[in-house]
């Protein structure tokens, strides 16, 4: 935006403080268009929600200070459609009657889908409770399939599905723990775990109890931190309503929900309990996962009713979990349960003053905690006795038995057939405060500026005491981390906002002309706002860190409501920086020990085996130069509606920056390995023999138990060796693209049907150029016997995968491209409350490849031949051949510090030191096969889904559903193999499956 402009706009707003501008009452009574009876907590507000009203028992309410000139209501309950209305201000208006009709299918207008949200200035759906009836979903995180081009998901509480909004599966900068979820104002939030880091679980979330869920893909209010891949807030029922029960059924799930919203006084309680169970195998539904869910709210007004409070007090909870243990297949008493208890609480005090200086005041607090301990039962056996190491301290320690001393350092593990029971115990704990503000001022001729100020206070920490066992005996090599010793992360936030909207074209409009300029207004509506977080983590090495995030949203209404084919326009556009916090799991990563095996002679006569291990403690590496993960998202769209069809286009562009990923370090040490050949020469008689190992220096000494011979020191060797730590760094950035688009078409009077086409196309592209040390498999030995001494340094990705104990691939990025289309149709006849769409998904182009890319020039290799070692530089146009992956460099044992170039090292070992070239190929990863690099072209599939919703009568309602009804078996090629493979149970479309539920009111 040119400077000129912006002094423009500036001039522009100071000059309408020169048009005087007049305020009048609004004032009438919300009843029931049935039986005409007064609705009770109803909400009354203005469109943009500055001034609200909530009815009293008589269906009252009293809006004052309105602006003169065209006023827009919402009016909105539970039970009820939402209805807006527009009211003329030029005097005050009393006895406003508004009837309210009760939300079924009697309606003229239903949505089954999500519905743009055309106020907001940024790309924004909304989720009613008819589209998730519709849909049946048990898991919150399902409700992608809503969002344009979403595609079906069986829904089942068995998948604990993470949900992220506008991205991948895969991908750098991890889309889901970026996307925020709120459950009416309780941010539930992953920061406080160990062990992943990934977006937050939802399954725990009754989905009886929702009532709308509004999805923000684009650029947020600064209002929502701790973010960067958009917000999903969640509204649960509140007030009054009758007693409802839900009941669905499905091949692998059961549920029910009973709900009641009752009056006391001035307030109103909505409880809730919701019970549901879900098998991943018909032929024995045991294992299972279990939802119990309990929910209560209170709402009430105090004040007066110009001046009214509203409070909010709510409450729930969830017991229950997966559990294994009943299953009468399993093996024996081995089984697995992990608890998923949780309980949220908050409160919401907002206050109307409607003062010169300050128009609301809101006070905020919440808290969240969760219990998700685990527990494993697993068989184990041994013919002779094994060690487990459990020492916390250097040293070298030999062998003990547990009954000799249960806190050895390495005791010695029973023999036959025994069970290990092992916990894992995490708490996650978090708080928050908010408090905020907004002053709205209008000006002459519908100009509005609201400024928004807020301040926000959290607290993450975890209270759980990480893995342990019940019995030290049976205890395998395990060291104690607890959770709750480890610091808790405390973030404060202060925010503000301006939004203003100018109505040009009224500007400097006549009264008599306003009614005419509606139909072509110019409306300017502009956002912006700026975000300051601190956060403080006491007594650790990261201190505090600080971050901006500026958002700016531009929205330009060209004109609405015209008689002409297009009856509105408007385009919108936005920027904005948003910040991720980092979980426990990248500030805390659990400190590292290398145990290697420095002397093992084998069993003495009595069966004792005198194992002696080197121990090494090595701290957690934490990564004092880390910085917040932060998102830049972009995005231009468009608004158009037309004599046919309501059409919303959406571009996007998202890129990530500092993403955390994990790293390995390697710190050399050596240590002394007393082997069997030092033996040889001992005069004293295996079946007398004793052990012992000095614990600092690490030789072993032999004795005679009869005191007949003196005691002999044996030699050792030195052996090099690297201890391993895990580290988190900052990442290369990642980049998503793309487009969202819906075109809703005008119902066909006569056939009650609508028509629908939504769509999306994706891009992402993500390269890692961090340079990455790695070192090969363990089981890998230099020429010479001793344990590999090489670290290689490779661009973005490793040799080894120490997480998965497999071999990396050699990629270290990807590129991904779709285009997917849906395409639905809805005939809803309200004389017979049925509605019934069938839905067509379908994917039209999907693309993905694997990369290796580096700045500084090619990273790969292609060979002629699987076996060989040089080859021509890879360039990415390679088909069918294998690619191999050096390091850039890498390091010694004895000099850690120097990198040396590898290619030129391996080229002159080629042709001058056979043994170095040798030791220097174990640094070299190839492709597996000919065709991991050839790019990925899936040819184009469908399916088909079926939503029937029948109401019967006012009291009882019966969905049905059936995704992919046709259960489709077509053949799909995928250009990477040139392969055919049928679509069925492949996953790229959920297989067929059908459910049934039943809502009753009474």
């Amino acid at each position: 935006m040119s400077k000129r402009l912006i002094i423009a706009l500036y001039l522009t707003i100071g000059t309408l403080n020169l048009f005087a501008q007049r305020s009048f009452s609004v004032s009438g009574v919300v009843a029931d268009v049935a039986d005409k009876k007064p609705i009770e907590f109803a909400t009354v507000a203005t469109a943009n929600g500055e001034l609200w009203s909530m009815t009293d028992e008589k269906g009252h309410f009293l809006i004052k200070d309105v602006p003169q000139g065209i006023c827009k209501l919402r009016i909105q309950c539970l039970g009820y459609a939402t209805r807006d209305i527009t009211v003329q201000l030029d005097n005050d208006v009393e006895d406003l009657k508004i009837m309210m009709e009760t939300n079924s299918l009697k309606l003229d207008e239903v949505t089954v889908t999500a519905r743009r949200k055309q106020e907001d200035n940024t790309t924004s759906y909304l989720i009613s409770r008819n589209a998730l009836d519709n849909q049946q979903l048990l898991n919150l995180s399902d409700i992608a399939v809503l969002l344009p081009g979403g595609k079906t998901t069986n829904s089942t509480l068995m998948n604990d599905r993470r949900l992220s909004l506008r991205s991948g599966d895969a991908e750098k900068g991890n889309a889901a723990f970026g996307t925020a979820i709120e459950m009416d104002g309780v941010r539930l939030q992953n920061n406080a775990m160990l062990g992943e880091t990934n977006g937050v679980s939802t399954r725990n979330i009754s989905s009886t109890n929702i009532e709308s869920v509004e999805v923000v893909p684009g650029i947020p209010s600064v209002e929502y931190g701790d973010l960067s891949n958009g917000i999903v807030k969640v509204r649960t029922r509140r007030g009054k309503t009758p007693f409802v029960v839900d009941m669905s059924v499905n091949p692998y799930t059961t549920q029910i929900g009973v709900s009641k919203g009752v009056s006391l006084g001035r307030g109103v309680l909505n409880s809730s309990f919701e019970h549901a169970r879900s098998t991943s195998d018909q032929a024995s539904p045991y294992t299972s996962y279990q939802r119990n869910t309990l929910s209560l709210n209170y709402q009430q007004r105090f004040g007066s009713a110009a001046s009214p409070i509203l409070l909010n007090i709510g409450m729930n909870g969830n017991v229950g979990g997966m559990n294994s243990k009943s299953d009468p297949d399993a093996f024996n008493d081995v089984y697995s349960k992990s608890r998923d208890y949780a309980i949220r609480g908050n409160f919401d005090m907002k206050w109307l003053l409607n003062k010169s200086w300050i128009t609301n005041l809101q006070l905020l607090g919440s808290f969240a905690y969760s219990d998700k301990k685990s527990t494993r039962n697993v068989n184990a056996s041994s013919s002779s006795a094994q060690p487990y190491i459990h020492s916390q301290e250097q040293g070298y320690f030999i062998a003990t038995d547990y009954d000799e001393n249960p806190s050895a350092p390495v005791i010695l593990g029973p023999t036959g057939y025994w069970y290990v029971k092992s916990y894992h115990d995490s708490k996650p704990l978090s708080f928050s405060l908010k408090l905020k503000a907004d002053w709205t001022k209008h000006f002459a001729n519908e100009a509005t500026n609201r400024v928004k100020l807020g301040s926000e206070w959290t607290s993450s920490g975890n209270e759980g005491k990480g893995t342990y066992y019940d019995n030290l005996r049976y205890a395998p090599t395990w060291r104690e981390y607890r959770y709750d010793l480890l610091p808790r992360m405390q973030n404060y936030a202060l925010y503000a906002e301006d939004r203003l909207s100018l109505p040009l074209s009224f500007i400097f409009a006549s009264a008599d002309q306003r009614n005419e300029s509606m139909k072509n207004r110019n409306l300017l509506q502009i956002t912006a706002g700026l975000r300051a977080d601190i956060t403080s983590i006491s007594q650790s090495q990261y201190g505090t860190a600080s971050s901006l995030s500026p958002r700016f949203n531009l929205k330009y209404t060209l004109w609405e409501n015209r008689d002409a084919f297009v009856q509105s326009l408007s385009l919108y556009g936005g920027w904005g920086k948003s910040v991720k916090l980092p979980s426990f799991e990248v500030l805390y990563p659990s400190p590292s020990y290398a145990d290697r095996l420095a002397f093992s002679p084998g069993s003495t006569a009595d069966g004792r085996a005198f194992y002696a291990y080197n121990t090494v403690p090595f701290k957690a590496q934490y990564n004092e130069n880390l910085k917040w993960q932060y998102t830049h998202q972009a995005e231009i769209g468009t608004e158009v509606k037309t004599k046919i069809a309501q059409v919303n286009v959406a571009f996007l562009r998202n890129k990530t920056f500092r993403p955390y990923i994990a790293t390995s370090v390697f710190s050399p040490y050596s240590y002394l390995l007393t082997t069997q050949s030092a033996l040889e020469d001992s005069n004293i008689p295996s079946e007398y023999r004793t052990y012992t190992i000095d614990r600092k220096t690490g030789v072993v000494t032999v004795g005679d138990t009869r005191g007949l011979l003196p005691s002999e020191t044996l030699t050792a060797l030195q052996r090099k060796a690297y201890n391993t730590n895990t580290k988190f760094v900052n990442g290369s950035p990642a980049t998503r693209s793309g487009l969202d688009f819906s075109i809703d078409f005008n119902q066909i009077k006569p056939l009650r049907t609508s028509l629908r086409l939504d769509g999306n196309y994706y891009h992402y592209k993500g390269v890692e150029q961090t340079l990455i040390a790695s070192l090969p498999s363990s089981a890998q030995l230099m020429q010479d016997g001793q344990p590999y001494q090489y670290v290689g340094y490779y661009r973005g990705s490793s040799v080894y995968d120490a997480g998965s104990a497999a071999y990396a691939t050699t990629a270290n990025g990807s590129l991904s491209d779709q285009v997917n289309l849906n395409f639905t149709v809805t005939t809803h006849i309200p004389r017979i409350r049925l509605i019934i769409s069938l839905r067509i998904e379908s994917s039209l182009y999907d693309y993905r490849r694997s990369l290796s890319e580096s700045n500084s020039g090619s990273r790969g290799v292609v060979l002629q031949n699987a076996e060989d070692y040089f080859g021509t530089p890879y360039d990415g146009t390679s088909r069918n051949q294998y690619v191999a992956v050096y390091p850039e460099y890498y390091s010694t044992w004895d000099n850690p510090s120097e990198l040396i170039p590898f290619e030129q090292q391996l080229r002159w070992a080629y042709e001058n030191d056979k043994p170095l070239f040798d030791d220097l190929t174990k640094l070299i990863v190839k492709t597996n096969y000919n065709y991991n690099f050839n790019p990925d072209r899936i040819s184009a599939y469908w399916s088909a889904n079926l939503n029937v919703t029948k109401e019967i009568g006012k009291m009882v309602s019966v969905s049905f559903l059936a995704n992919n009804f046709l259960n489709s078996l077509q053949r799909i090629k995928s250009s990477r193999t040139g392969l055919h493979s049928t679509i069925f149970n492949s996953g790229y479309i959920s297989p067929y499956y059908y459910g049934l539920s039943v809502r009753l009111k009474i």
